[in-house]
């Protein structure tokens, strides 16, 4: 029969900046010779984690986040030891997708405390409260959520020759999002190392009831296929923008056992199909239906419609849009490192294209100024044919001329003006996904090899700002783009805006001619 899940209502902490505590959180003492402690994140029942600073020799410094023992709890032995294995576990995890933890020792009161990666941002469950993310950024965060599982699934252990993690406690407070766009799974408080048979056994059961599969709620052996549940349910509701498990722990695992899980697009329109299909067989009750692998999730996910191409950059842009004010303290904080200036976008007159080179390498060359222009800001401006509905227009210049024949004629210089910085741009793929954006660039009619005309034909870009309030997601020719504000670089042609939130929806056509700029602005 099925065993009665016994919740551990511990407190688990994440190794990462939730949001900016207040001043009177400063703490004044030191955890040993090494470790001075600052501003305090967060506590729990049995630890509480703050902002710290590790020194060294020569004045060195680093920034790291320490989660410490409460009183008391260092001196029980079931405690201890089970710190101890969270701190074993998560020294082996070396990846790009999961937190680092660097140091676990005691401090000058004989508490533990572990020594971990600082991470400047925020998580999932924070950024999905500012609003839904546009449907490229969903498919990037949980592609990267999935990259950091899967490393810690397939992770061997030197000591007994076995391969695997187990995270057990996948979900948004631990899942964090850095203001670079860095995507990290914390909190492995609750890992479990797979046995020899491949699972993991534990007596009583440990996580968030909402994202626990249905072993994990039965207290069954677990492998990965547990992870890639509590992911499924991630993205059921980042796609439905709602939860999909409610109530008290007892009647959420009711749901889990017997409820049948509706699709997202039930609640929200306008869902992907093909992400959908993922998000539900993620969360498959028989883990045999489910993706064998987090690798296998993944692909699926890279062959969607709306597979990001920029999903870092993208991400970063986000968040600091809606967190401005944590954004640019921390850009206040950083002013003086290399490492965080934004890189100087590219104009045009940086840029030599030799005139006699070849036709066929000459296209090549464009296709690649072009996307260079796009990805850099440069865009030109968009002509909407509905000046009723609430649209402006500006100049801008011709960026790049060439003759019939494919050659470049001439490339025009940028003004500083009307470059915009590269992680405000969001780039506009057409109705076809297998080209990229620069292959729709194709030469004009007679520009085989040899044609002769000099006849310069302009290839100007043009761009959309769109303003919502309070907020809405927008498609361009079907595909995501974004959430508003944005300006977004688009090809010359007719295209079909639309702009839509949970509460309504709107299309709007819009043909866009060279060097033209459109705003569309909204008050619903």
């Amino acid at each position: 029969g099925r065993v009665r899940p016994a919740i551990d209502h511990r407190d688990h902490l994440d190794a990462t900046i939730r949001s900016r505590p207040s001043q009177d959180a400063i703490v004044s003492h030191t955890t040993n010779s090494r470790y001075q402690l600052g501003k305090q994140l967060g506590a729990g029942g049995m630890a509480e984690v703050f902002v710290g600073t590790q020194s060294g020799v020569e004045g060195f410094a680093k920034q790291v986040a320490i989660k410490r023992v409460l009183p008391g709890f260092s001196e029980q032995p079931s405690f201890v030891s089970m710190f101890i294995a969270e701190a074993r576990i998560a020294s082996q995890l070396s990846h790009p997708n999961i937190v680092s933890v660097f140091d676990f020792t005691r401090d000058a009161d004989a508490r533990l405390f572990l020594v971990m990666e600082y991470v400047d941002g925020t998580t999932l469950s924070s950024l999905l409260e500012s609003g839904p993310l546009p449907m490229s950024l969903v498919i990037f965060v949980v592609v990267e959520m999935l990259r950091g599982l899967g490393y810690a699934h397939d992770l061997p252990d030197p000591a007994t020759g076995l391969r695997g993690v187990i995270h057990r406690d996948v979900s948004p407070q631990n899942l964090l999002v850095s203001y670079e766009g860095a995507v990290k799974v914390s909190d492995f408080g609750l890992a479990k190392a797979l046995e020899a048979g491949g699972s993991a056994r534990t007596a009583v059961v440990r996580g968030k009831p909402s994202y626990m599969s249905p072993e994990q709620a039965n207290a069954e052996p677990l492998d990965g296929r547990s992870d890639l549940y509590a992911v499924g349910v991630m993205l059921w509701e980042m796609l439905a923008h709602r939860p999909l498990f409610v109530g008290e722990p007892r009647e959420i695992f009711a749901q889990i056992f017997f409820k049948e899980l509706p699709a997202p697009s039930s609640f929200r329109s306008r869902v992907p199909t093909d992400v959908e299909a993922i998000a539900m067989k993620l969360m498959a009750r028989d883990r045999g239906d489910r993706y064998p692998t987090a690798e296998a999730a993944i692909e699926a996910l890279l062959h969607c419609v709306d597979a990001p191409r920029d999903g870092r950059g993208a991400l970063a842009h986000l968040v600091a849009e809606r967190f401005p004010k944590a954004a640019a303290s921390r850009s206040q904080r950083n002013s003086g490192a290399d490492s965080t200036n934004p890189p100087r976008p590219l104009v045009a007159a940086q840029m030599t294209i030799p005139l006699g080179a070849p036709p066929k390498r000459r296209w090549r060359m464009l296709v690649g100024v072009a996307s260079a222009l796009m990805i850099a800001g440069v865009v030109g401006a968009v002509t909407l044919s509905q000046r009723s509905h609430g649209v402006t227009e500006s100049d801008a210049r011709p960026l790049v001329t060439m003759d019939a024949s494919g050659r470049v004629a001439s490339i025009a210089p940028v003004d500083a003006g009307s470059v915009v910085p590269m992680d405000a741009v969001a780039t506009v793929r057409q109705a076809d996904p297998s080209p990229p954006v620069d292959a729709a660039i194709s030469p004009p009619a007679g520009a085989a090899e040899g044609a002769g005309s000099a006849k310069p034909v302009a290839r100007a870009f043009g761009a959309i700002i769109v303003k919502v309030s309070p907020w809405a997601e927008v498609r361009i020719d079907g595909r995501s783009v974004g959430t508003t504000p944005l300006r977004t670089p688009v090809l010359t042609g007719k295209h079909r805006l639309q702009i839509s939130n949970d509460n309504q929806s709107e299309t709007i056509h819009v043909t866009v001619e060279p060097n033209k700029t459109v705003t569309v602005e909204r008050k619903w």
